[in-house]
């Protein structure tokens, strides 16, 4: 019998690989958050979350920005654990704090497309936000049709349309074809002030938009708390935007110190409801 007649059966199946993607986070250690390890604190959180729920990731990119250089060794002595044994591919790093998360997302990118290790997918995403449920991938790829490129949580079209809260998931295809026509996926500056990050939140995508792509959000498909912080950085409130009857797909981390001063708008369970999700495991 010839290798051919033993694969017959197998022809008419539709064997599809799952998506190749790279899991990208920011995170911060510096001045701004008093040198704290609370960010060392939030990515362990969002490690754990991706391990204990075996969220389908090809690799999980940490890029540490960073006022020191010597801040760098406290993020790698913290984690320790993830670094000796994890489920996916993991890597970390670092660089000084130019351009605040949008030039870190950048520059992870460019790095792999540079190195032609091309994803499906780069999932973009803070350290001071967190998975709410095991299949938020899918929450944000199901918008992900046609011409868009980028399915943010909440577009914004106060000014050009942009991603007002900015995590999401960003096409591969469309990443490897502006990178190689303009040498870099995003469009972002290295400056070092909240003006220019402001700036890049509006722009950050204006490659892949000049070059004919699209944005969308998920906003309807679930809620989108966000935690608004006060000047004096003690209180702050829960905002919640998407559809409020809907299970969220991101929540903010909140430090412990504010927990317990926090206010909420709009809806006074979503508080409860989100640390419930979050912190008990719920579905």
């Amino acid at each position: 019998m010839t290798l051919s007649t033993l694969l017959r059966p197998f022809r008419s199946l539709d064997f599809q690989m799952p998506p190749r993607i790279n899991y990208i986070i920011c995170m911060f250690i510096g001045k701004r958050r008093n040198r704290s390890i609370a960010s060392v604190e939030m990515v362990q959180m969002q490690l754990d979350y991706l391990q204990d729920n075996n969220i389908p990731l090809t690799k999980v990119t940490v890029v540490c920005n960073l006022d020191e250089a010597e801040h760098y060794q406290i993020i790698l002595g913290n984690m320790k654990k993830f670094i000796n044994d994890y489920y996916t591919e993991l890597e970390f790093i670092p660089r000084l704090n130019q351009g605040f998360s949008y030039r870190a997302w950048s520059e992870a990118i460019n790095r792999e497309l540079e190195s032609n290790n091309d994803y499906d997918y780069y999932f973009l995403i803070e350290d001071d936000c967190l998975p709410a449920r095991k299949d938020f991938i899918d929450v944000f790829l199901e918008p992900m049709k046609g011409k868009v490129c980028y399915v943010c949580q909440r577009l914004s079209v106060s000014g050009p349309k942009h991603a007002g809260m900015s995590s999401g998931i960003l096409c591969g295809k469309a990443s490897r074809k502006v990178y190689d026509k303009m040498g870099s996926v995003l469009r972002t500056t290295a400056g070092l002030t909240y003006a220019s990050a402001q700036h890049d939140q509006r722009y950050f995508l204006e490659n892949l938009i000049d070059m004919g792509y699209e944005l969308t959000d998920c906003s309807h498909l679930a809620s989108m708390p966000f935690y608004e912080k006060f000047s004096d950085e003690k209180v702050g409130r829960i905002i919640e935007y998407g559809d409020p009857d809907l299970p969220p797909v991101l929540i903010p981390i909140i430090r412990k110190e504010y927990w317990n001063v926090i206010t909420t708008t709009v809806y006074d369970e979503i508080w409860e409801r989100i640390t419930k999700t979050t912190y008990e495991g719920a579905e």
